[in-house]
């Protein structure tokens, strides 16, 4: 990864291929998502908590496959969604933090989505941006404040022990005996016994802050486990 800041004469003539795949990082397991998109992964998605490997700190997932390199919603380089997670669709640009609280837009120049062919243009004749530079600006300022925000809900969820681990079952084929299953730990979701008891004041500002409805789409999104398993044994 070679990370540089977007410049409008520099990279005047730069486009962004809009295909998906192996070839622009998509073939991974897990993808982490902001609580902001929960309304539209909970339709497709199990969305669930994972510690990050560096940090320990708990971080918002959605789970796309079962071991490393494996993404099930990928079928001949195409996503079999509606919705992709924000963190796809951003590549390969990102946003620095400068000074006083300034930002600039950067970007991997050695992304394979990086062209001066095929894509979508970055700039247009005159060197203004493009609709096209506009919308990734926009999702990338979506990130960072729900990135802030999603923490302090896994926060307010951490400091009210509602956070519990949880074991996903794998069924490699199709066949019952034991030596078929696996199982998958590292993941966490939320005790609903926990969370049902709550104070009523706790209630309240869980609902206002949306904390409730968020904790309702992760129980209801784990519901697309099985999916995802039936879509694995058939791999």
């Amino acid at each position: 990864m070679n990370l540089i800041q977007l410049d409008a004469v520099v990279h005047k003539n730069v486009k962004i291929h809009q295909g998906y795949g192996h070839q622009f990082g998509e073939h991974v397991h897990y993808v982490p998502v902001i609580a902001d998109e929960l309304k539209n992964l909970v339709c497709e998605y199990p969305v669930c908590f994972m510690k990050n490997p560096n940090n320990g700190q708990f971080e918002l997932v959605a789970i796309l496959g079962f071991q490393a390199g494996q993404n099930l919603y990928l079928n001949d380089e195409q996503w079999r969604t509606n919705y992709i997670p924000l963190h796809f669709r951003r590549q390969p640009f990102m946003l620095s933090s400068q000074a006083e609280n300034q930002t600039q837009l950067i970007f991997d120049q050695t992304s394979k989505r990086i062209n001066s062919e095929k894509g979508l243009a970055l700039f247009d004749e005159k060197g203004n941006e493009t609709v096209y530079l506009l919308s990734i600006k926009k999702m990338l300022s979506t990130l960072a404040s729900g990135s802030y925000s999603t923490s302090l809900m896994i926060k307010a969820l951490i400091d009210h022990d509602i956070i519990e681990p949880i074991r996903i079952k794998v069924t490699l084929t199709e066949a019952s005996d034991t030596d078929n299953v696996n199982y998958i730990d590292g993941l966490y979701s939320i005790n609903e016994q926990k969370l049902g008891q709550l104070t009523d004041s706790l209630l309240i500002d869980f609902s206002r802050k949306g904390y409730l409805q968020a904790c309702a789409y992760l129980g209801a999104s784990l519901g697309h486990l099985d999916k995802l398993n039936k879509w694995n044994q058939v791999r």
